[in-house]
């Protein structure tokens, strides 16, 4: 289900306890881009909305250990509409499309401390946009590559403990490609790559380090309109933070976080109309942090309506 894995949004979550140590958190979310991820939507104008929530327990140290929360449970919940549109326009043979996403969070963490616990209420977090999002569709495979931006627009103050926002501008490459096993692409299997790099963040000299994540998925199509499969994410830190405002509690000698994901994803595409002018295409998706190295591990449950009207 193309459409509805491009997105954004919100944040992703650092937590601990003052027992264990982490680093500093990018502005994309680990496994928000699953089976097809290497397509991009049909041409297009869609709304779409998604629906985001991220529980843990616990921090996995550099040795495995493990560090529950001093509050027990900790969550994130987000909501994010969004526009896309994919045009006929062609450069370098590609599809252009351009898509926008304000996300709304009850919590975005940017370090690791004690004492946070997920409110009840929301507030605009950080604009996220893709200007640039090309598309080629070949005979067996499709290719995806786009730019996209994180714009600091939600509340932001170094140390709080009530942020909207990441309160820095982050900077997103993406390459990725679906391959169809045969002519009917009824089983497919997909990996998409993004380079993520920060500015310093707001009122201080904080730097979160450049973050690669590949994620994807495999399955077949059934019906030509249901997809069911396993997805699967891995994040890597490639360098390290800096800055004198960093928390106690980002130590970076430790070595640098790493972070893996898996789990299953069901997603439907319903034709309004015959001619396929208007879609509304329905995903699901839970997924188990595994293999994790300096960072929460926990369960992150994604939910998304598309609806194509034009």
């Amino acid at each position: 289900m193309r459409s509805a894995r491009w997105v954004f949004l919100l944040v992703a979550m650092l937590l601990t306890v003052r027992s264990a140590q982490a680093q500093l958190s990018g502005s994309g979310i680990p496994g928000f881009f699953g089976m097809k991820s290497g397509s991009q939507a049909p041409p297009g104008a869609y709304v779409s909305y998604i629906f985001l929530d991220y529980d843990t327990t616990k921090i996995i140290g550099q040795d495995g250990r493990e560090f529950s929360f001093q509050q027990g449970q900790i969550g994130f919940d987000g909501h994010a509409p969004g526009f896309i549109a994919v045009t006929n326009q062609k450069i370098f043979g590609a599809n252009y499309g351009v898509l926008a996403y304000i996300p709304i969070t009850n919590l975005a963490i940017d370090a690791p401390r004690a004492g946070l616990t997920r409110s009840s209420t929301f507030g605009a977090s950080d604009l996220y946009v893709q200007p640039i999002n090309l598309g080629w569709h070949k005979k067996q495979a499709d290719i995806i590559t786009w730019y996209g931006l994180y714009a600091p627009t939600g509340r932001y103050n170094p140390g709080a403990n009530d942020n909207r926002g990441m309160g820095m501008w982050s900077h997103e490459l993406a390459l990725g490609s679906t391959y169809f096993f045969n002519e009917k692409k009824s089983l497919h299997a997909s990996a998409l790559g993004t380079l993520e790099f920060h500015s310093k963040k707001k009122d201080s000299d904080v730097q979160v380090g450049n973050i690669l994540m590949i994620q994807g998925g495999v399955g077949p199509t059934l019906m030509q309109i249901l997809d069911v499969g396993m997805t699967y994410y891995a994040q890597w830190k490639l360098s390290d933070d800096s800055g004198l405002g960093l928390p106690a509690l980002v130590d970076g000698r430790l070595g640098k976080n790493h972070n893996y994901g898996l789990g299953p994803e069901i997603a439907l595409v319903l034709p309004l109309k015959k001619d396929l002018s208007q879609l509304a295409i329905f995903n699901f998706r839970y997924i188990w942090d595994v293999g994790t190295q300096l960072d929460t591990q926990g369960n992150t449950l994604l939910f998304s309506m598309t609806f194509k009207f034009r």
